[in-house]
């Protein structure tokens, strides 16, 4: 008789752990992100369909290998189709820049912003996961997004994202303030003076490079763009070049190329458990 009441007290206690896990996973994955969408579409927004399949991943993963795959127009600055292949091409379909409205902002019992005007096309939401975006394209929403800091909070990012995104881009209150102060002097005037020198300096070495290496026929300029970019930070930060501090900054792009093909699947839940070098970063 003991035995069977704990036999039963045992299984009830797993029971309720089982469809206490289920309901939690199916609010997550499941009934907040519609509801969310339902609201959306209601206050009028459009956007990419929520996928429980998390879609959005998905065409994103392949729009940027699809870009990626081809060679960049020549004689164009339009470079939104490469580099943000999948927002691009959200935005194209469910949005524009052409449409000013006058915006009001305020929130659902959910805490989500909506944008309360007559014509929504500057808003345009897409999925992270269960996770909802919201692509805001009006700058006056924006700057009263960016001078409301205690209402807006900065999204919090973990494991990988934290390795990619850190610094001021997240911080909040007075770790944001101390770290503000640190970085001010960078930007005094007579500290971007000699920034305006070292990129000149750059520049000319980089032009005799092109010199030397044109009597030998064609050049391919984007590695010394590459460089070129790092020379001058170098110089400006540390008072070094590029070939002094070369060895760092490869380290640094083969980090950044290893934590872009492991952040397409980051958000998704359990997926570091489950992939042998997911938490390679973190």
């Amino acid at each position: 008789m003991a035995m069977s009441l704990a036999h039963s007290v045992a299984l009830s206690l797993v029971l309720i752990t089982f469809f206490t896990c289920a309901w939690k996973l199916l609010c997550v994955f499941w009934l907040t992100p519609r509801e969310l969408e339902r609201r959306l579409r209601k206050q009028g927004l459009k956007g990419s369909p929520y996928s429980l399949l998390f879609r959005d991943l998905r065409d994103n993963a392949r729009m940027i290998k699809q870009a990626q795959s081809q060679p960049v127009a020549p004689f164009t600055d339009d470079i939104a189709p490469r580099i943000l292949s999948f927002y691009h091409h959200a935005i194209k379909t469910y949005g524009t820049h052409a449409i000013k409205v006058e915006i009001q902002l305020k929130f659902l019992d959910n805490g989500i912003l909506l944008a309360d005007s007559k014509d929504r096309k500057q808003v345009v939401t897409t999925w992270i996961g269960p996770r909802l975006v919201l692509n805001i394209m009006d700058s006056d929403m924006l700057k009263e997004i960016y001078s409301r800091i205690d209402e807006f909070e900065k999204p919090q990012f973990k494991g990988i994202e934290g390795v990619l995104a850190s610094g001021l881009l997240i911080l909040e209150g007075e770790k944001w303030a101390k770290r503000r102060k640190i970085i001010n002097p960078a930007f005094y005037y007579e500290k971007l003076k000699y920034v305006a020198t070292a990129t000149c300096l750059s520049c000319e070495e980089m032009i005799r490079g092109w010199e030397k290496q044109s009597l030998a026929g064609e050049v391919d300029v984007w590695p010394h763009l590459q460089q070129l970019t790092g020379d001058v930070l170098h110089r400006a930060a540390f008072g070094g070049t590029y070939d002094q501090t070369e060895s760092i900054l490869l380290l640094q792009q083969e980090q950044i190329g290893l934590a872009f093909k492991a952040f397409q699947f980051a958000v998704v839940p359990g997926w570091r458990n489950v992939h042998p070098n997911a938490g390679y970063l973190t």
